[in-house]
């Protein structure tokens, strides 16, 4: 799903990244955007050079032991999230080298506060299983903001000034990645003569 948003005179397309889902693009129009990050984690997988984001929203740390439940997106799973991502990335012509990928990851927050409960960790679970596969892969975590107790909201924005951000619940948004990419106004000489 997404949503048309106008900033000034660009169009703005937002692309809703939904539980077990994962999105990418190369596209300086869209912008990814997963809500309702409590327990689950998002993560934000980056190949500046090439201009191609992606953006996964994980809902638990690893695969039942016997195998994925029926209609499991993606990246429902921590542990199989990270191929997932980078496949993706390579197919829109980023991550020709795990060096050339960098990770953002938010989220993980502890949501349920009952300490017997079985699901209360659930959060942690899953950082510790995003960073592993990320680690196991090469990638390089640039900026995280995990645990705590409320939920977040990860937004992936390629352009020219491309930027990732996140907002906490009753929080400000800020930016947690700031790429290096600038492109100059385009001039049109012939009309400044």
């Amino acid at each position: 799903m997404s949503a048309d948003v106008t900033l000034g005179s660009t169009d703005i397309t937002d692309v809703q990244v939904r539980i077990g889902q994962l999105a990418a693009t190369a596209r300086p129009d869209q912008r990814l955007v997963t809500v309702g990050l409590g327990s689950c984690v998002g993560v934000a997988l980056i190949d500046e050079r090439a201009g191609v984001y992606a953006l996964a929203h994980v809902f638990l740390p690893e695969e039942p032991d016997a195998g994925p439940k029926s209609g499991a997106g993606p990246a429902t799973y921590a542990s199989t999230v990270v191929p997932a991502l980078v496949r993706r990335v390579q197919e829109l012509g980023g991550g020709a080298t795990s060096t050339r990928l960098v990770a953002v990851i938010a989220g993980g927050a502890r949501m349920f506060s009952s300490a017997r409960s079985t699901t209360a960790d659930i959060g942690e679970r899953n950082v510790t299983a995003v960073t592993r596969g990320l680690e196991d892969a090469g990638i390089r975590i640039v900026a995280r903001l995990t645990g705590g107790t409320h939920g977040r909201t990860i937004r992936v924005e390629p352009g020219c000034a491309p930027r990732v951000t996140v907002r906490e619940v009753g929080r400000t948004e800020v930016d947690v990645w700031q790429g290096l990419t600038r492109v100059a106004p385009a001039v049109d000489h012939a009309a400044a003569a």
